[in-house]
């Protein structure tokens, strides 16, 4: 953690913010309510500024410091500190490059605990902000509604909240404000119900962390919260003018109805529900559903022109909605499960009791030799009918849709096809190979190149099977895509177990791999013991602090590829 603050501190000596009471943590900060000078009560944020996220929450903060707006959480004041508690003080022009920047350990000190510096030599360690006090936020706002037995918020509760929330994301998303050499508009590309508080009977948008300015090269794929995440930010890392509309819809769906518009709950699943436009808006009238699906279309250039918008189709929606109200989540709940069960009986009475065709494997590629691929097709799903997981029917089915521009099958069939296959296998390398082709002509770029280099690690450890490194680093990649797989895990966990073997488990970054593989697995014990290990190992106090937040993570039962994709760890911080 960053700090050991307690109630009666002064994080900043001589501000006259004082600390009265915790309010919450993330994986890397936590948040007090203080009082200000004068009495005034704030929220003060303390960031660990050694890690990626507090990185990136500075570079959001000098995007946003100077823009205001009655919709925003008020940003008062910002002060970076040193590893002795002193205080840096810097240029306007300087303070960007501040957290990397080098400058004295120690110092002399004026009489406001302020270390003058040159350039220098040592990292500013922590990051402290002052900002606006809010009530709650409108995720704990729904937790509410849950203890009442109520499905969401209210509904003209909710649309007066983001009535509110689509003012500040407009406000942002215009091309006005400065940042020196010219104005531009930002996108906040992180909206969601714990990012947006209640403060009064109004609501206001916070947490800025991944804020950027629209049509710069920065990604935002590494911390972005994916079923709030719009397809673009999944396909490219970088958002278009529509992706805070697009993480609002989301947004008000789940407080309605207290779900995701996703049949999925695994990433997989709702990442191609997302690039596919297939979201299940059941929950609401149909006339919610209709602004919901133009508002959170695959293409961006399909949605409303603003946020505000958007909201105003919801009010119109509801003052001429005539459909009864939904039912109950429980029951609703239960009847989706009830059909599930319905449906895979009929499927497993259909398929599992039915014998595929003696010929179909051969009949399938003599299509598929003579071009007829839309015929092989229909015969490689008969072999698969009987055998879901034939990997050589699978891949050589994916080539036929490849042939005809099917990539998003050919790239389901090879997925199901690495799945099935052992971690030794030597077919692995033209799998992902294939995979990684298919992808770039779905526009997945992110994908496919892990998917190259998994491939060409692959190849490399079959020609050299004792090159510890290459195995430590295919381990790593098979549990980091952009689009995690559990599937991987396993392999990634030999893979990983081999290379420390190698080793004789004395290298602590190989240690760590293999405790990130074994929570991909679900055997948190063994990954917090080779946490410990790597703790013990680790040759710098950068890599110690880092592995003691993983071991942290890991210990309240959390896979790493959670860890990578919303690095905050309990999710954002917030009031």
């Amino acid at each position: 953690m960053v700090s050991n603050y307690q109630a009666g501190d002064e994080p900043v000596p001589g501000s006259g913010y004082r600390l009265t009471g915790f309010l919450g943590r993330g994986g890397f900060g936590e948040v007090w309510k203080a009082t200000a000078p004068g009495g005034t009560e704030v929220a003060i944020k303390i960031l660990d500024l050694s890690g990626q996220g507090g990185q990136k929450e500075f570079r959001a903060l000098q995007l946003v410091k100077r823009v205001r707006n009655p919709n925003l959480v008020p940003v008062f004041a910002f002060w970076l500190k040193l590893a002795n508690g002193s205080v840096l003080d810097l240029p306007d022009d300087e303070l960007q490059n501040a957290p990397t920047r080098r400058v004295p350990e120690t110092g002399p000190l004026d009489e406001t605990g302020t270390v003058h510096i040159d350039r220098g030599q040592m990292a500013a360690r922590q990051l402290v902000i002052a900002m606006g006090l809010a009530d709650k936020s409108l995720f704990d706002r729904l937790e509410e509604c849950w203890g009442q037995q109520l499905e969401g918020i209210p509904q003209a509760e909710l649309l007066r909240y983001m009535e509110d929330a689509a003012r500040a994301i407009d406000y942002l998303n215009s091309p006005i404000h400065e940042t020196g050499a010219r104005k531009v508009s930002i996108q906040h590309c992180d909206i969601k119900p714990r990012n947006i508080m209640i403060v009064g009977q109004g609501a206001q948008v916070c947490d800025f962390g991944l804020a950027q300015v629209l049509g710069t090269d920065h990604t935002t794929s590494v911390g972005m919260t994916i079923p709030y995440a719009a397809p673009e930010c999944l396909r490219t890392g970088k958002p278009s003018a529509a992706t805070d509309q697009y993480s609002l819809a989301v947004t008000y769906y789940q407080l309605r109805t207290g779900t995701l518009p996703f049949d999925s709950e695994t990433h997989v699943g709702v990442i191609n529900a997302k690039l596919d436009g297939k979201h299940d808006f059941s929950g609401v009238s149909p006339a919610e559903a209709a602004v919901l699906r133009r508002a959170m279309s695959p293409a961006p250039a399909d949605r409303f022109p603003s946020a505000a918008e958007m909201v105003a189709a919801l009010r119109r929606a509801e003052e001429g909605q005539k459909e009864p109200e939904p039912p109950p989540r429980a029951a609703g709940r239960l009847l989706l499960f009830v059909a599930a069960i319905a449906a895979a009986a009929a499927f497993a009475s259909f398929y599992f009791f039915r014998q595929p065709p003696e010929s179909s494997l051969e009949q399938a590629r003599r299509h598929r030799d003579a071009g007829q691929y839309e015929m092989a097709i229909e015969a490689y799903a008969k072999v698969l009918a009987g055998e879901p997981l034939n990997a050589t029917a699978l891949q050589e089915r994916a080539a036929c849709c490849e042939e005809l521009g099917r990539f998003d099958e050919a790239v389901e069939g090879l997925t199901q096809a690495i799945r099935s296959l052992p971690a030794d296998s030597d077919v692995l390398a033209d799998l992902y190979a294939a995979r990684a082709r298919c992808l770039d002509r779905l526009d997945m770029p992110g994908e496919a190149a892990y998917d190259r280099k998994i491939a060409e690690l692959l190849e490399k450890i079959e020609k050299d099977p004792g090159n510890h490194a290459e195995l430590n680093t295919l381990a790593f990649y098979l549990i980091a895509s952009p689009v995690p797989n559990t599937a991987d895990a396993p392999k990634a966990l030999r893979f990983a177990e081999r290379a420390c073997e190698l080793t004789d488990w004395q290298n602590a970054l190989y240690l760590d791999t293999l405790a990130a593989a074994h929570s991909e697995t679900g055997d948190y014990e063994q990954a917090v013991r080779w946490m410990d290990e790597a703790i013990r190992l680790a040759t710098d106090e950068d890599s110690r602090r880092e592995y003691e937040q993983a071991k942290r993570w890991y210990g309240q039962k959390r896979p790493y590829h959670e860890l990578m994709l919303e690095p905050t760890g309990d999710g954002p911080i917030e009031q």
